[in-house]
């Protein structure tokens, strides 16, 4: 009988700046092809979007791999490193789906609300406070 195939060993890449590449192993399990993991952002890691990959290592080349390579990129992401902090918070507002655009004296209205840094990476969970008046009555429109 033949044995199973070992399988590979898998990685995280990123590089976060002119620090070189950092290298996490994964812990997966084969039989799901599931893992999970979380790594913190270093400090003096460069503002901008950066590319963190899923490489497979293994002991020979083959297809996919480069001559004289043993990893193979399996998948990657970009991310974006930046500030959350104010003022570099934007909000987008909008009139939820399906909500009345015309509101009577003393009526409510449903608005979508979404915060991002003006770099556009989305910050879920935040907090937003919403104030606002009314100035005056518009004129009415004369023929």
């Amino acid at each position: 009988l033949a044995s199973p195939a070992t399988p590979p060993r898998l990685r995280i890449s990123a590089r976060w700046g002119d620090g070189g590449e950092t290298l996490l192993d994964v812990d997966y399990e084969p039989s799901s092809g599931s893992f999970s993991l979380s790594t913190a952002v270093p400090a003096g890691a460069q503002y901008g979007e950066h590319r963190v990959s899923l490489l497979a290592f293994v002991r020979r080349g083959g297809p996919g791999f480069a001559p004289g390579d043993n990893r193979r990129l399996l998948d990657s992401v970009t991310l974006a490193v930046a500030d959350p902090r104010p003022p570099t918070v934007a909000m987008d507002a909008s009139v939820a789906a399906g909500a009345m655009r015309v509101v009577p004296p003393g009526g409510s209205i449903s608005l979508s609300l979404a915060t991002r840094t003006l770099s556009g990476v989305p910050l879920g969970g935040a907090r937003v406070t919403l104030r606002w008046r009314v100035d005056g009555r518009p004129t009415p429109p004369t023929c």
